[in-house]
């Protein structure tokens, strides 16, 4: 196992802000578990969550050391068909080195002004095997949802309520 620069078990976030500001996205490996949250106007609206992936029989979430952060502002404008002639993409991007259970990989994190992404990049690796997805959305408070039960033909109606009324199985959203 290579040594990360700058590595930390710090539960202090690496944060990383919109172009104007107003949103935000923190991450940390508090008690070595990657977790990620999401601050719009300086209100949580995505309550510290985990982010992971098992690969290998490995927890890539678990265990966690990042390394040093290096980011980046995104100015790009590129031909789009659709809605308009033009697509933009200006955010602020952060790639941080993690490293889970002596295995090497990147996270990304990208805000823009409208949204985040945060990504797990796991090396290339012949005969690599994605077993499952570890992430999860801890929403506070009770917000409002449209949802419908699943079933096979996909023309289930869309009923309002609430996120503690919506009950468990399978469940399509809006």
């Amino acid at each position: 196992m290579t040594p990360l620069a700058g590595q930390t078990r710090t539960a202090h976030p690496l944060s990383v802000s919109s172009p104007d500001g107003r949103m935000g996205a923190e991450l940390s490996a508090d008690s070595n578990i990657l977790r990620y949250r999401i601050v719009v106007d300086g209100e949580q609206v995505l309550a510290p969550s985990r982010i992971g992936i098992q690969a290998d029989d490995v927890e890539f979430g678990q265990d966690v050391i990042l390394g040093s952060p290096k980011s980046r502002e995104v100015d790009e404008h590129y031909r789009f068909f659709g809605a308009h002639a033009e697509a933009v993409n200006r955010a602020n991007e952060t790639t941080i080195p993690a490293q889970s259970h002596g295995q090497s990989f990147l996270i990304d994190m990208h805000v823009a002004n409208d949204g985040v992404g945060v990504r797990l990049r796991l090396p290339a690796k012949t005969g690599r095997k994605v077993q499952a997805d570890r992430s999860t959305w801890m929403i506070e408070g009770d917000p409002t949802v449209w949802a419908s039960k699943l079933d096979n033909s996909y023309e289930s109606p869309y009923h309002q309520t609430t996120l503690k009324q919506l009950g468990t199985g399978n469940i399509g959203f809006r």
